[in-house]
């Protein structure tokens, strides 16, 4: 099946969604899986013919899709529904709907207020200091296609570039940075990464085509997309190839056998500010231990989902590459991690008001 089968399956019973098990199990459940989302093609159709998949928030919708690409999703569902083997949808007018050169314009409509376009400009820089692509200001609306940032319901885009002056709604609820990042995301061409087809699988990487003067990357690093010889590196770690803390607020603190404070304050009294500043701390231990970190203190007035005001991230497991576990609620004191290795990375980050977060910290026993 395709790739945005996988969102029509929303329709579908939770036991029809679940096919992490790999191996016999599998054909029979994506068997099942196709024959109830035939049976409930039907009911899905007259969304997708609106261009977007509606979901329960009001807020939020995702990514639109134009008529030719809802057209041939369904086409493929009703031909290719005996099919077992999973696949990525490709649009058949790729690589045209990608943006050329890398470079996207983009352009303001007179709904878009001041806030939406701070982060949506907030994303942009976001993006191009990540990859290689460059986003341009089209003032003078003289590019034949660019990005229309407006003001409509919800937070959505269309898949691509799909020609012309292209409509991303930031709504109300939507002006957050990392929102419009996403809504960014799909109008370069990017669909939900837990709706690809290979979602309970793996990437297999290509070593052949990593340059050879790439930098030697540590602790999940990878080569930046723009110079090779720098590194893209995990949350909590910087400099050029991810071994060093990152550099600014924040320092090292070494555990022992006795327990240990880690104050940080970061923020000062305001409303909602546009960015976060950050603060790096390292816990360290010693070559083979652990180290046990709990929360002492955490104040209120941040709890919110996904801590979008503010809070703590401890990374306490042995893979470094995941974000870590992020606290922002009152109650999460006394809540205590044991680290996979003798290092967790401690970072805290506010963008309303002032925080203090207090954390106990020690050699495992």
């Amino acid at each position: 099946m395709r790739l945005i089968l996988l969102l029509l399956l929303m329709a579908v019973s939770t036991r029809a969604l679940n096919l992490g098990n790999i191996g016999e199990n599998l054909s029979k459940k994506v068997k099942e899986t196709l024959g109830t989302a035939k049976e409930n093609l039907g009911k899905v159709k007259p969304f997708l013919k609106k261009g977007i998949f509606l979901r329960g928030s009001k807020k939020q919708q995702p990514q639109s899709l134009r008529r030719r690409q809802t057209e041939e999703i369904m086409d493929s569902i009703e031909e290719n529904g005996q099919r077992t083997k999973r696949q990525a949808f490709k649009d058949s007018a790729y690589p045209n709907i990608t943006w050329l050169e890398g470079v996207v314009f983009y352009r303001f409509d007179e709904s878009a207020d001041y806030y939406s376009r701070k982060v949506f400009e907030i994303a942009t820089r976001q993006w191009q200091e990540a990859s290689c692509i460059d986003f341009t200001w089209d003032k003078d609306n003289k590019a034949e296609n660019s990005i229309v940032l407006i003001k409509e319901q919800g937070c959505w885009s269309y898949v691509g570039r799909v020609g012309g002056n292209q409509p991303l709604s930031l709504g109300d609820g939507c002006d957050q940075a990392g929102i419009a990042a996403h809504e960014l995301g799909h109008t370069l061409g990017l669909f939900h990464t837990m709706s690809r087809y290979d979602r309970d699988t793996f990437m297999t990487p290509v070593i052949e085509n990593v340059e050879d003067k790439s930098a030697q990357c540590q602790n999940g690093g990878f080569p930046h997309p723009r110079n090779g010889s720098e590194c893209i590196c995990p949350s909590g770690y910087g400099g050029a190839l991810c071994n060093e803390r990152p550099k600014g607020c924040g320092q090292t603190y070494m555990a022992k056998e006795t327990r240990q404070y880690l104050i940080d304050r970061l923020g000062f009294p305001s409303n909602i500010r546009d960015e976060f500043p950050f603060c790096n701390h390292w816990i360290e231990a010693p070559e083979g231990k652990k180290i046990e970190v709990k929360i002492s203190s955490i104040p209120y007035g941040f709890a919110h989902d996904g801590c979008i005001l503010g809070g703590v991230e401890i990374k306490s497991n042995k893979d470094q590459i995941p974000t870590g576990y992020r606290f922002c609620l009152h109650n999460d004191r006394n809540t205590v991690l044991v680290s996979g290795s003798n290092r967790v990375p401690v970072i805290t980050f506010n963008r309303f008001n002032q925080q203090q977060v207090i954390l106990e910290y020690k050699i495992a026993s």
